[in-house]
């Protein structure tokens, strides 16, 4: 058995096709007294089918002095009939579940449970 949860992809999110997310609260290391802090920017391409964007991880030493890091990334959107085909595609039998309840899909709930059982 499989479980695996997603949000459910939400296009009126993404104003003018590009969704930003302001820099995070810092998180410091306990070990090295660095401070972290991430902000995100995705853009919406390609018809709507692929989300490329980019996080951006500030880090402050204890002595001030500071790097950034750029970590790109291209994802595909992914809708419930996507995932029920792959997961059918793999050998499973999946549900579909919505929340973190056993109630199923009224296609609002942002988060999406799959339980995938192996065929028999």
């Amino acid at each position: 058995m499989l479980l695996v949860t997603v949000r459910r992809f939400d296009p009126d999110s993404f104003r003018d096709g590009v969704r930003r997310w302001a820099p995070s609260a810092p998180l410091r290391s306990p070990k090295t007294g660095e401070q972290v802090t991430r902000s995100v920017e995705v853009r919406l391409e390609d018809n709507g089918r692929i989300l490329r964007g980019e996080m951006i991880y500030k880090t402050v030493a204890p002595d001030g002095r500071e790097r950034t890091d750029v970590c790109t990334f291209e994802a595909p959107v992914m809708n419930t009939g996507d995932y029920l085909r792959l997961f059918r595609q793999a050998g499973f039998a999946p549900e579909l579940y919505v929340g973190y309840e056993a109630k199923k899909d009224d296609g609002r709930e942002p988060m999406l449970c799959f339980v995938c059982r192996t065929k028999r």
